[in-house]
C-alpha cells in the first residue's frame, strides 16, 4: 500500500498503469476530541452487569437474599481453586482435604472462571465446591 500526494494530473496518469490494481481517495481524517481521563466510579450494586441481571441476581439483593450462608457447587471442567475471588471460601482450604471437596471422574482438568467486580459479590458470600466433569451446570443447594 502506498500513500501520495498528488495533483489530478497526477493521479490521471497512475490510473493508465497496469501494474496498480486499485486507486482510491483518503478520507480526511478528524482527530478525536479528548476524553476525561478520571477512572471511572465503583459501580457498586446500584448498576448491575447484564449476567447478573439475567440471572436475576440484583432483584434478590434488593430484597435481602445475597446467599450468605449458602454452598454453591459446580459441576464443570474444572475450577481453579487458586483464583483469589474463590480461595478463601472453597471448602477444600477450609479445614477439610481438598480431595473431600473435588471429584474429577475423567482427568485432572482446570477451569479458570470468569470473575469480574460484581460476580465477586456472588462468591465472597458462599461457599463452593467443584467436581470436575464435562458438564455445565451450578447448582446452589
Amino acid at each position: 500500500m502506498i500513500f501520495i500526494d498528488a495533483t489530478s494530473d497526477v493521479i490521471t496518469e497512475l490510473t493508465k498503469r497496469s501494474d496498480i490494481e486499485v486507486m482510491d481517495l483518503d478520507a480526511e481524517l478528524e482527530m478525536d476530541k479528548p476524553y476525561d481521563e478520571k477512572p471511572a466510579p465503583d459501580i457498586g450494586i446500584e448498576s448491575v452487569e447484564t449476567g447478573l441481571k439475567v440471572i436475576k441476581a440484583d432483584s434478590l439483593w434488593r430484597i435481602g437474599i445475597t446467599g450468605a450462608g449458602r454452598t454453591v457447587m459446580n459441576i464443570d471442567g474444572g475450577v481453579n481453586g487458586t483464583h483469589p475471588a474463590l480461595s478463601p471460601r472453597w471448602w477444600g482450604n477450609n479445614g477439610r482435604q481438598w480431595y473431600h471437596s473435588w471429584y474429577d471422574p475423567i482427568a485432572p482438568v482446570s477451569t479458570t472462571p470468569l470473575i469480574g467486580q460484581q460476580e465477586e459479590l456472588i462468591t465472597e458470600r458462599i461457599q463452593w465446591e467443584s467436581c470436575a466433569e464435562e458438564i455445565h451446570l451450578q447448582a446452589i443447594r
